[in-house]
């Protein structure tokens, strides 16, 4: 069996730029908790299981979407349309103030409260099943309790930025 070293051979440099070369869907994460919601724009989502249907997020530790979270025991996903980008910058971390970055759009609710952002490709109402931390973030899996769909091109982020989608035809 190979003795495997201590200490990384990939640099975080290293590993960042070359995820950035992987198209991934723009969404944002929302929580809520009592009065207090928040909300960051995040790559870092994926499904788990369709039985039951289980998404992950991955949210910095530190984060106050990460406590929201774990405090209410639910969050939301909703991913990007194109021409909702200006949502992305919104919710990017170090932006507004949480509070305010829910003026800007039409938000609802489903189950959980968690807010979900009307006209978006999908969202998905999640009630939190498990969580697991490593590194500097917290991975949080979500049991899928509602869904909403428009049908509609959604948001990419590639080599540091916003992409839309074009056919090949």
């Amino acid at each position: 069996m190979a003795v495997r070293s201590a200490d990384p051979v990939v640099t975080d440099e290293e590993f960042k730029t070359a995820l950035r070369q992987v198209a991934s869907p723009v969404g944002i994460v929302t929580a809520r908790s009592g009065k207090m919601r928040d909300g960051v724009t995040s790559t870092a989502i994926s499904p788990v299981s369709a039985e039951p249907p289980t998404l992950l997020v991955c949210v910095n530790r530190d984060s106050s979407v990460g406590q929201l979270i774990v405090e209410s025991g639910a969050f939301a996903v909703n991913f990007l349309a194109q021409e909702q980008y200006s949502f992305a910058h919104l919710f990017a971390v170090g932006a507004e103030a949480a509070q305010d970055r829910f003026t800007e759009g039409n938000w609802t609710a489903m189950h959980t409260g968690s807010p979900i952002l009307d006209g978006c490709v999908s969202a998905f109402d999640c009630e939190l099943d498990n969580t697991i931390s490593t590194g500097t973030h917290d991975v949080h899996f979500g049991r899928i309790v509602g869904v909403t769909t428009e049908r509609q091109d959604v948001l990419l982020y590639c080599d540091g930025l916003l992409r839309r989608l074009k056919s090949l035809d």
